[in-house]
């Protein structure tokens, strides 16, 4: 997905942050499905950046990471700033029932992967 859509993408403080739509991110995450690939779809926000500027490891992870979607308002504000590009608002709060609703459509099995709050960085 990364290498097709490559150049579809602004930097906000030293962030990739993808200018994907929702359907294009459930399209991309059908598609690695249904070929048995692992890839990593990251939200970013801005707590988030603020984190992956604090860890040089958390930072190598966005910068690995498949694609990254802006969850914050105030990515989505930043990047239009600077880069005078807005990438689509996608909290995932907002597009889980539909991606879920996908998933068992297509009979994909679902894993979330979570820590409790002394975990938290």
């Amino acid at each position: 997905f990364r290498s097709v859509l490559r150049s579809n993408f602004v930097h906000v403080l030293g962030q990739r942050v993808d200018l994907y739509s929702k359907e294009e991110i459930f399209e991309a995450i059908d598609r690695t499905v249904a070929s048995k690939q692992k890839k990593i779809f990251l939200y970013l926000n801005a707590h988030a950046s603020n984190l992956a500027a604090k860890h040089s490891w958390l930072k190598e992870f966005y910068d690995k990471a498949d694609v990254v979607y802006a969850d914050g308002k105030s990515i989505q504000f930043a990047a239009n700033l600077l880069a005078d590009k807005a990438p689509p608002h996608l909290p995932l709060t907002e597009w889980i029932w539909d991606l879920l609703k996908q998933c068992s459509a297509k009979n994909h099995s679902v894993y979330f992967l979570g820590g409790s709050e002394e975990a938290n960085l």
